[in-house]
C-alpha cells in the first residue's frame, strides 16, 4: 500500500488529515449517520459547512447547512436557490422550506435536496432613428414573461 498526504473528505470537520504514509482508519460507528447532499436539476454554488456529495454527521446534532445564492454566474446566466428538501432513505420527507438555510437534526441517514433555477440577464439598448421601450434591463428566470411599462 502506498498512501500520499491528504485531507479527509469523509468528515471534513473532524480535522484527521495525514501525511505522506499516514493512514487514518476510522470506522463509522453507530453514533454516525450519513448526510447526501445535491442539486436539482444540478449541484451549484457551495453548500456548507456540509458541501455536495457524503458525510458523515454525529447522531442527534443539528445540521445548519446554507447555500450561496445567486451561484455559478458567468456569461449573463446565473441559478437561484428555489429551497430545499430533506428526505430519509424511505423518501419521507424530514423538512423542506423555501429558503438558503436547511436546518434539520440528524436522526437517520438522510438525504439533502437543494432545488435550482437558471437566470438570465436582459440588457436593452437603442439605435438611432428607433424607439426604445422602458429599459427592461435585468435577471429573468426562464419562461417568466415580464411586460413593458410606460
Amino acid at each position: 500500500m502506498s498512501v500520499a498526504g491528504g485531507t479527509n473528505t469523509f468528515f471534513p470537520n473532524m480535522g484527521y488529515a495525514g501525511g505522506t504514509g499516514t493512514v487514518y482508519w476510522n470506522q463509522m460507528g453507530s453514533g454516525f449517520q450519513t448526510l447526501t447532499t445535491s442539486g436539482d436539476p444540478a449541484s451549484h454554488g457551495t453548500s456548507s459547512p456540509y458541501n455536495y456529495g457524503q458525510v458523515g454527521v454525529p447522531g442527534g446534532e443539528v445540521v445548519t447547512n446554507t447555500v450561496t445564492d445567486p451561484a455559478d454566474e458567468a456569461n449573463g446566466v446565473r441559478y437561484r436557490c428555489l429551497g430545499w428538501s430533506v428526505t430519509n432513505a424511505a423518501g419521507a420527507v424530514i423538512g423542506t422550506a423555501s429558503n438558503t438555510q436547511a436546518v434539520f437534526t440528524m436522526s437517520t441517514n438522510l438525504f439533502l435536496k437543494w432545488f435550482w433555477t437558471n437566470e438570465f440577464h436582459l440588457t436593452t439598448t437603442w439605435r438611432p432613428g428607433g424607439s426604445v421601450q422602458p429599459d427592461q434591463t435585468g435577471w429573468y428566470t426562464n419562461g417568466i414573461v415580464r411586460p413593458f411599462s410606460a
